[in-house]
């Protein structure tokens, strides 16, 4: 009987094993959620307790949440001659030619776990082009007082919602959300997405989501991460 016990629970501490960076690969409540595209897309923000929380705001390639100035001076990959991190211009600063986040510096794998990871521009793109697809559904709503869109894939009625959660200064919160990718620009910029809400005036899901795109974002600057999964 003691043998049993032991053994049933070593076999419950592998299950909450954490990886390399301290964290669990299945932290409690995430979701992966299938709306049929090449990824799964996590239920909620990095950082959130639940779909419609804000969540936290991350710069780009860092992993914890700051208080400091967002700025070059407090940027972790930026040091007196410039970037020394995910750079292409010897301008810049030193030249490693990385275009896309390493994994201890995505902050979805390092808080979340083994599977998890931040999307790519093209993950993002593809997320995006199915405000045209007649098999999605874009919604302009609330959850829990948070506006933001909810996606729906019509084909197995599975759900995100992506709330307005504007920047960690609390500038643009219920008006907009963005949202960084993993990939990184030519310049000393990094790729993200600014999703922002329309008129009610004229419902028009395409224009307020594909028109007003941002996909560029100044590496210090702090906001949104979604996750997903393979």
């Amino acid at each position: 009987m003691k043998r049993h016990f032991l053994i049933s629970a070593i076999l419950m501490s592998l299950m909450f094993v954490t990886s390399a960076f301290g964290q669990t690969s299945n932290p409690s409540g995430v979701k992966a959620v299938n709306i049929g595209l090449s990824v799964r897309w996590a239920d909620r923000n990095v950082g959130a307790d639940s779909p419609s929380d804000y969540g936290d705001y991350y710069a780009w390639g860092e992993v914890e949440f700051r208080n400091s100035l967002a700025c070059w001076e407090n940027y972790k990959w930026h040091g007196t001659n410039g970037l020394t991190k995910y750079n292409f211009d010897e301008k810049a600063g030193i030249v490693d030619n990385k275009g896309r986040l390493d994994e201890e510096d995505d902050v979805a794998f390092v808080k979340l776990g083994e599977g998890w990871r931040m999307p790519t521009y093209i993950e993002f793109k593809e997320l995006v082009a199915t405000v045209r697809n007649v098999n999605y559904k874009w919604k302009l709503t609330s959850m829990r007082g948070h506006k933001g869109w909810k996606i729906t894939y019509l084909v197995n009625k599975q759900s995100i919602f992506l709330p307005f959660a504007g920047g960690e200064d609390g500038v643009g919160i219920g008006s907009y959300g963005t949202y960084w990718t993993s990939s990184a620009t030519r310049s000393s910029a990094a790729i993200a997405l600014s999703l922002y809400k329309y008129s009610f005036r004229k419902l028009d899901p395409y224009r307020a989501v594909h028109d007003q795109l941002n996909w560029y974002g100044c590496r210090y600057c702090r906001y949104s991460v979604r996750a997903v999964r393979d």
